[in-house]
Protein backbone atom coordinates (compact mmCIF):
# COMPACT_ATOMS: atom_id res chain seq x y z
CA UNK A 1 0.00 0.00 0.00
CA UNK A 2 1.14 3.43 -0.94
CA UNK A 3 1.96 6.23 1.22
CA UNK A 4 -1.03 8.20 2.32
CA UNK A 5 -1.11 11.73 0.12
CA UNK A 6 0.29 15.03 2.23
CA UNK A 7 -1.95 18.02 1.72
CA UNK A 8 -0.57 20.27 4.18
CA UNK A 9 2.30 22.28 3.24
CA UNK A 10 5.76 22.12 5.15
CA UNK A 11 5.72 24.18 8.33
CA UNK A 12 6.91 24.72 11.96
CA UNK A 13 7.17 27.00 14.35
CA UNK A 14 9.72 28.55 15.71
CA UNK A 15 11.60 31.99 17.50
CA UNK A 16 12.89 34.34 14.97
CA UNK A 17 16.87 34.54 15.28
CA UNK A 18 16.41 38.08 14.03
CA UNK A 19 14.11 40.80 13.38
CA UNK A 20 12.19 41.29 10.16
CA UNK A 21 8.91 42.13 8.66
CA UNK A 22 6.21 39.28 8.55
CA UNK A 23 6.05 38.37 4.45
CA UNK A 24 2.17 38.58 4.26
CA UNK A 25 1.91 41.91 6.24
CA UNK A 26 5.23 44.59 6.08
CA UNK A 27 4.00 46.53 8.85
CA UNK A 28 3.69 43.15 11.09
CA UNK A 29 7.20 43.52 12.84
CA UNK A 30 8.20 39.74 14.01
CA UNK A 31 11.13 40.60 16.73
CA UNK A 32 14.00 38.81 17.55
CA UNK A 33 12.67 35.79 20.10
CA UNK A 34 9.16 36.39 18.63
CA UNK A 35 7.33 32.96 17.81
CA UNK A 36 6.43 33.07 13.88
CA UNK A 37 5.19 30.35 11.32
CA UNK A 38 7.73 29.02 9.22
CA UNK A 39 6.26 27.29 5.71
CA UNK A 40 8.69 25.78 3.08
CA UNK A 41 7.37 27.10 -0.88
CA UNK A 42 10.08 24.85 -2.99
CA UNK A 43 13.48 25.95 -1.95
CA UNK A 44 12.54 29.18 0.41
CA UNK A 45 10.98 29.06 3.68
CA UNK A 46 8.53 32.29 3.93
CA UNK A 47 8.23 33.03 7.87
CA UNK A 48 4.75 34.90 9.06
CA UNK A 49 3.57 36.93 12.09
CA UNK A 50 1.61 35.20 15.16
CA UNK A 51 -1.16 37.50 14.03
CA UNK A 52 -0.98 36.18 10.25
CA UNK A 53 -0.12 32.60 11.25
CA UNK A 54 -3.22 32.00 12.95
CA UNK A 55 -5.94 33.66 10.57
CA UNK A 56 -4.41 31.37 7.91
CA UNK A 57 -4.53 28.17 10.21
CA UNK A 58 -8.06 29.01 11.31
CA UNK A 59 -8.94 29.27 7.53
CA UNK A 60 -7.09 26.47 6.58
CA UNK A 61 -9.37 24.32 9.16
CA UNK A 62 -12.53 25.75 8.33
CA UNK A 63 -11.89 24.86 4.82
CA UNK A 64 -10.80 21.59 5.60
CA UNK A 65 -13.98 20.67 7.80
CA UNK A 66 -15.78 22.25 4.87
CA UNK A 67 -14.92 19.25 2.43
CA UNK A 68 -14.74 16.44 4.99
CA UNK A 69 -18.03 17.52 5.70
CA UNK A 70 -19.09 16.64 1.75
CA UNK A 71 -18.08 13.00 2.35
CA UNK A 72 -20.75 10.54 3.27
Amino acid sequence: MSKPKQLIKSMHVDLAQRGHNCQHCASHRIEKGDVRLGVKNDRNIEYFCSECAKRFLNNSVTELQNLISRFP
